[in-house]
């Protein structure tokens, strides 16, 4: 997919750590711990184990896979990768701070061989120190590859466990209503409470891994968990694919990083799912490749609650803080969105006349409603004929909050691209077979083309604007 930007403040401080010959030294706090594999055959100069502290700000970097050693950019920590920072050491380029900075593999602020071999380290999977940035914008280290047991606070975890090929690791979940149908086994999961995590209850399931949003935690839990690390080793994983984002981390990058993080780097299903990824940016570039610079289409996005105009909110942008997820979606298709000053405060009553003094091309109704598909229509036909009314002639695209709203989304894009964009490059049944592959193959459904395009997810024409 279009890569996520993001604004890193890395903290960088190297430590020296002095490790015997066969001996393999863990950190504490942030690491993973596995008491049965004590010993490793590499040198103690591939080990790495900085700490960061203090900060290095660094500007914006176009990626998903949040891991430092992923030096071009791109979905995978490969070869290519290596002989990116081959290169820099061997001084036949330079290294851009700025544009590369997941090139400094161990985080120490400069490039050596010692990247390159920690980097090989990962790509065979061998224990190694390991720095990401997780959804907070902190840059945090574990023992690479995480291994045993998970907790997780919704469904949309799963998901990402699923993908990672990690589905099994999953013991406990937070505030979840046990559903067997699409996730079996869910009902032997232990409670570990709601938010924020009870600590002794986590511990009691046996969990060493958390994956959570920041209002999971507290500062007794986190503290709990650090002032307990020898003992019990927890490691917190603030990487979620939610409905929303924090500071531009989308949830597509947060499964992709969460499955580096597990070593899922050969597993089928997440390799499956990078070329996935791969495939649905190739469709959004031909559709928007002729698109002149500023000329694309304008889009409003409105959340609908029910079939009255009195109901709807449109979709902003938390200022600096919290971006939601369906905008991001529209940043992907590369349409620009228009939004109505202060909505944000006014999530609901938004006035028609609000809505087209932005004078947009197309407008995306989200309905958030479980009703069936034909119901979610009839409500927002009935909006759109208020909006046709008062003087809009664009498009409407009706899409469920659920898909739209959500890292499914990404199965739509072709679809919505079409819409958008009149795609004359794949068929509509191709399409459609983008969602029906994505919620067969990586969240266990059993949707054939005909059913998907009756489904609740799926996105259609109010209007044609014609």
């Amino acid at each position: 997919m279009q890569n996520q930007k993001i604004i890193i403040v890395i903290a960088v401080v190297v430590v020296v750590a002095i490790v015997a010959a066969c001996a393999f030294v863990l950190t504490s706090g942030d690491g993973n711990k596995d008491p049965s594999d004590e010993k490793d055959d590499t040198p103690e100069t591939s080990l790495y184990l900085t700490k960061n502290s203090g900060t290095v700000k660094l500007s914006e970097v176009d990626t998903n896979l949040l891991v430092f050693g992923n030096a071009n950019n791109d979905n995978y920590l490969d070869d290519k990768d290596v002989d990116y920072i081959q290169k820099i050491v061997n001084g036949k380029s330079k290294w851009d701070k700025t544009a590369n900075p997941f090139a400094d593999t161990n985080a120490d602020g400069e490039i050596t061989s010692d990247d390159v071999n920690l980097l090989k380290r990962f790509i065979a999977g061998k224990k190694s120190s390991m720095f990401y940035c997780n959804s907070e914008m902190d840059t945090k280290q574990i023992t690479f590859p995480l291994t045993g047991k998970i907790s997780v606070t919704q469904y949309n975890d799963v998901d990402m466990l699923k993908i990672c090929g990690k589905e099994d690791m999953i013991v406990a979940c937070s505030d979840m209503a046990p559903d067997e149908e699409n996730y079996p086994g869910s009902s032997k999961w232990k409670d570990i409470g709601t938010y924020p995590y009870d600590y002794e209850k986590i511990v009691a399931a046996g969990v060493t891994i958390t994956l959570g949003q920041d209002y999971n935690y507290d500062e007794n839990f986190e503290k709990l968990v650090a002032d307990g690390y020898d003992i019990y080793p927890i490691d917190i994983v603030k990487l979620f694919e939610a409905r929303w984002y924090y500071h531009s981390i989308g949830p597509i990058a947060c499964t992709i990083t969460l499955g580096a993080l597990l070593n899922s780097l050969n597993d089928d299903t997440y390799k499956s799912y990078l070329k996935y990824i791969d495939n649905v940016q190739e469709i959004i570039d031909n559709a928007t490749q002729d698109v002149p610079e500023g000329g694309a289409p304008s889009c409003v996005l409105i959340l609908n609650y029910s079939d009255s105009p009195a109901d709807m909110c449109i979709r902003a942008t938390y200022s600096g803080v919290i971006n939601y997820n369906d905008s991001a979606m529209l940043e992907m298709l590369k349409v620009p969105s228009s939004y109505v000053s202060d909505v944000q405060s006014k999530l609901k009553g938004i006035s028609i006349e609000e809505i087209l003094k932005t004078e947009p091309d197309f407008l995306i109704m989200e309905e958030c409603d479980v009703a069936p598909l034909e119901d979610c229509k009839a409500d927002m036909t009935n909006i759109a004929s208020w909006l046709q009314k008062a003087g809009f002639k664009g498009k409407i695209i009706g899409v469920h909050y659920n898909n739209f709203g959500n890292a499914p989304a990404l199965c739509a894009l072709p679809l919505l691209a079409k819409m958008i964009y009149g795609l004359d490059s794949i068929s509509d049944d191709e399409a459609w077979n983008y969602m029906v592959d994505y919620y067969n193959n990586y969240l266990g459904m059993h949707y054939t083309l005909e059913t998907i395009k009756t489904s609740m997810y799926a996105p259609y024409f109010i209007s044609t604007g014609e």
